[in-house]
């Protein structure tokens, strides 16, 4: 993402303002009360949602509504957009390369569409990741890194996402145990369906049969039906005969039909009488044995009672058996057992001295141990001491590098005051060129003016001479005088003609600007050198202590190796002690796993005296089935004998049964044959007169064959009704088993949805173990993660904004900046001011980079109680991060004032 511009409209103290932005690192300069920090506020608002002030604030004073605008470049489509928001309307979302409003006005909405085009994630809290990471409020970059181990882990967890996974593990153990009732509750639905469903298959039997008998039946009737309408339509056939013969002569068929009928009813009435009396000679035969066969019968059913009582008891017996036989066993084992314990008591005293032998060559070992662990520490120490000579020695010879250039710049310090000197002749001739004109003339009068005087002076000194030539002495005194006087006048008079002749000879302001320019740049160059030379003195210092630190750790080197030449003597002992170790076998965890075992000693023989009482008692038990069953020895002949007996009387029985009806019938059919012989006689005298008419008509009516037909007719017709009486019972028990097997089928199909949903639980379920386990597992996983790609970010990020590539960074797993640097490590807070501060921003920015994949950063006043070379190094720094796309910077003074772009505000 790159912001492009933003525009303010009554925001806080910006009445209408509009603010460009370039890539790389943008600088916000201004006074005190400007209004820098609200232009980082107004993007904070518009594109994270975050302020630290209610609408009202944010409205300027007299103003109804506050609004922003920002242009900026997506980091989803790399395509320009424009968000505007206003504290009375809302957001108002804009796409310039297609000149059209999105339509996105829900707050919701906007801030899923805001995330897209930033680069985050759409769970991501815009707010919090830029109050905490992207926009550090002025004052607060190393507040977070000074608090103690517990409170940076709250601030520093919530941006990693580290509670995220904890709390996602705790909250999913309801959803977990919500799944596991809901598996548990369809196993016990499906055993209570399985227990329904049980009987499901008998019921299909009997509706199959209770089936397949309707069907024969209805088939049985449709046959009867149609059989009977056969019959129906002869019978209607001989009647039209009848008829047709009546209409002859309706009085000879209706006497020869009488007689005709009641000799054949006679006859039928013979048949039956005869049928009668021979059905009643088989029952008389058979009425002894029917009667043995039902006595035997009765028998076998009380004989059958008494065995299902023997099966019973024979049944108990055989529980109690078995129950006995387990009881035996338990108590073999518990004597096998007791035996054992016993056996083990006395291990443990041959164990003994064993043990004591072996704890003291445990100890033995321990120490050994001890001493390697000193012999581990000592390798690691040498190591440690060689990394460290060869680091010193590295920098030893850096240093005699550096030194050798130190020295060679000597000369050019040397000639500083050279330089020094010219430069203040240019500057001297620089400040007399303004006036150069009216000086010269003044200095011409002047000369001209010391001339006359000093030939005056001369004329005078010669008068005075003369008139003094007899006083020699005073001659002698008063001549040097007077000359030394010339002299000053004659030099006085000199310099004011150089004076006049350096004017004359004076080049142009611009030739002197340029001289005294590169002299001043070669000035620069040597107080550069100078700076540089100045520290020859530390360097020989750091080089006389490193060459005693390298004595030292090489002596220390030494000393360790010829320490650790022993270490062989201490193997070969330990392998001693090892070897009869192994040779003793571990007697100490045999002791113990037999002491474990007497521990049991009371529990167990308790078991075997309870485990006695209760053979005992089935013993008994066992005594009183048999004692019960003696009653029934003799139970299996007795009713092979009665099954004999009835198998003896079982024809006549079955005769009897047969015949039973058809004797009854005797009398009935006694009475009705002695009354037909008396009409039928009455009959005979009219039959003789129609005798002849009687032989014409049967030549066309066949009496026996109606006769027959009836017969049948009347048969079909009773099993016909019979079977009509015995179909509605049994469509009526297979209605029952319908319903029963319909109840049966929803149960089945909820049974086989439960299965189905069963499966679908249970890997729901253990989807949602494998969640919680991998949720459990993913925090520190992921806070390790995070910490090391941060850190390598850091430590990029510390050494560019240093740059210094002999220092390294780390953030701990408490979120605690650790500095390394020769080899020396130090916490936060014995950083200085400075390095505290680029550390602090260097983590803050890979922050920003690994969890955001934001390329933007905003830095409010972060030169804060620092020198000003210390806020010059700082913004030279940040100047030069080349991994930022872009970068805002906050000052009041001039700090920031050589990055590339630079925006000042002033007050409105």
């Amino acid at each position: 993402m790159e912001i492009l511009s933003v525009s303010l409209k009554n925001f806080k103290s910006h009445q209408d303002r509009h603010f460009e932005f370039q890539s790389g690192c943008n600088a916000i300069c201004g006074e005190n009360g400007a209004g820098k920090t609200s232009i980082i506020e107004a993007i904070a608002w518009t594109l994270f949602n975050h302020t630290d002030y209610s609408k009202d604030e944010l409205v300027r004073k007299g103003a109804k509504n506050a609004q922003v605008t920002v242009v900026f470049i997506s980091s989803l489509d790399g395509r320009s957009y424009r968000v505007k928001r206003s504290t009375g309307r809302g957001y108002e979302l804009y796409d310039p390369q297609l000149n059209c409003k999105l339509d996105y006005s829900k707050s919701h909405d906007v801030t899923l569409w805001l995330k897209q085009h930033i680069g985050v994630d759409s769970e991501t809290d815009l707010p919090k990741l830029f109050a905490e990471v992207i926009g550090i409020p002025q004052g607060t970059f190393t507040v977070d890194f000074l608090k103690r181990a517990s409170d940076r882990k709250k601030v520093f967890d919530p941006i990693l996402k580290v509670e995220e996974y904890k709390q996602a593990f705790a909250q999913s153990k309801e959803l977990e145990n919500y799944a596991d009732e809901r598996v548990k509750q369809l196993e016990r639905d499906l055993v209570l369906y399985e227990e329904r469903l049980k009987d499901w298959n008998d019921l299909q039997q009997q509706k199959r049969q209770i089936a397949a008998e309707i069907e024969r039946e209805e088939r049985e009737l449709q046959t009867l039906d149609n059989e009977l309408n056969k019959l129906q339509q002869r019978q209607n056939e001989i009647a039209n005969i009848a008829d047709k013969i009546q209409q002859v002569t309706s009085q000879l068929q209706d006497l020869d039909t009488q007689i005709f009928g009641d000799r054949q009813a006679d006859k039928f009435r013979q048949e039956s009488l005869q049928n009668s009396r021979l059905a009643v000679q088989i029952c008389t035969d058979n009425k002894e044995g029917f009667c043995a066969y039902e006595k035997t019968e009765s028998l076998l059913e009380e004989l059958t009672s008494k065995e299902t009582k023997k099966q019973e008891l024979l049944r108990q017996r055989e529980e109690r058996q078995t129950l006995l036989f387990q009881r035996q066993t338990e108590l073999n084992q518990l004597k096998v057992q007791l035996q054992g314990l016993q056996n083990a008591r006395q291990e443990i005293e041959k164990l003994k001295s064993l043990v004591e032998r072996q704890r003291s060559l445990e100890l033995q070992q321990q120490e050994i141990e001890d001493e390697f662990r000193e012999f581990q520490g000592y390798k690691l120490e040498q190591e440690t001491v060689g990394d460290r000579l060869v680091t010193l020695q590295d920098n030893l010879n850096r240093l005699q590098k550096e030194l050798n250039k130190l020295r060679k710049l000597e000369p050019i310090v040397e000639g500083i005051s050279e330089l020094e000197k010219n430069r203040n002749r240019y500057q001297e001739k620089l400040s007399r060129i303004e006036a150069a004109q009216q000086f010269s003339l003044e200095l011409h009068q002047l000369i001209q003016l010391g001339e006359q005087k000093q030939e005056l002076y001369i004329s005078e000194s010669r008068r005075v001479l003369a008139k003094l030539e007899s006083l020699l002495d005073i001659k002698v005194q008063v001549q040097p005088i007077l000359q030394m006087g010339a002299s000053i006048n004659a030099e006085i008079l000199e310099s004011l003609g150089q004076i006049l002749t350096d004017i004359s000879q004076q080049d142009s302001a611009t030739q002197l600007e340029q001289q005294l320019q590169q002299l001043q740049g070669q000035l620069d160059r040597a107080y550069q050198c100078r700076a540089r030379w100045t520290t020859l003195e530390d360097k020989r210092r750091e080089e006389l202590q490193l060459g005693q630190e390298i004595k030292q750790g090489r002596s220390r080197f030494f000393q360790l190796e010829a320490i650790l030449k022993e270490e062989s003597v201490l193997v070969k002992k330990r392998e001693e002690v090892t070897s009869k170790l192994q040779a003793l076998n571990n007697p100490r965890g045999k002791s113990q796993l037999l002491a474990q075992e007497l521990q049991k000693a009371t529990q167990v023989q308790a078991q075997f005296q309870q485990l006695q009482l209760g053979e005992q008692k089935i013993i008994q038990e066992i005594e009183g089935i048999n004692t019960r069953l003696a009653g029934f020895a003799d139970l299996e002949a007795r009713m092979e004998e009665q099954r004999q007996l009835q198998q003896q009387h079982r024809s006549a029985y079955l005769n009897y049964l047969k015949h039973e009806d058809e004797a009854g019938k005797l009398p009935t059919l006694e009475r009705e044959l002695e009354e037909a012989i008396a009409r039928l006689k009455s009959l005979e005298a009219q039959r003789l007169s129609l005798q002849t008419q009687q032989e014409e008509l049967t030549k066309t009516y066949n009496p026996q064959q109606l006769l027959e037909i009836e017969t049948d007719y009347n048969t079909k017709r009773n099993h016909q009704a019979q079977l009509d009486g015995s179909l509605p019972p049994k469509r009526q028990q297979l209605e029952q088993l319908n319903e029963q097997l319909a109840n049966r089928q929803a149960v089945a199909e909820k049974r086989d949805r439960s299965i189905s949903e069963l499966a679908e639980r249970k890997n729901v379920l253990q989807l949602i173990r494998d969640a919680r386990q991998v949720y459990n597992q993913a925090s520190p996983r992921i806070t390790k993660f995070y910490l090391d790609e941060i850190s390598r970010e850091a430590d990029k990020l510390f050494r560019e904004l240093l740059d210094r590539q002999n220092v390294a960074l780390e953030w701990t797993e408490d979120y605690e900046i650790i500095v390394q640097e020769d080899g020396h490590r130090r916490g936060f807070k014995s950083l200085s001011g400075g390095e505290q501060m680029c550390a602090a921003l260097a983590v803050r920015l890979a922050l920003l980079r690994i969890l955001a994949d934001i390329d933007v950063a905003f830095f409010d006043e972060p030169t804060t109680n620092m020198d000003r070379t210390r806020r010059r190094q700082l913004a030279d720094a940040i100047a030069n991060l080349k991994t930022f796309r872009q970068l805002f910077a906050i000052g009041h003074d001039d700090t920031f004032e050589n990055m590339s772009n630079l925006i000042h505000v002033r007050r409105q």
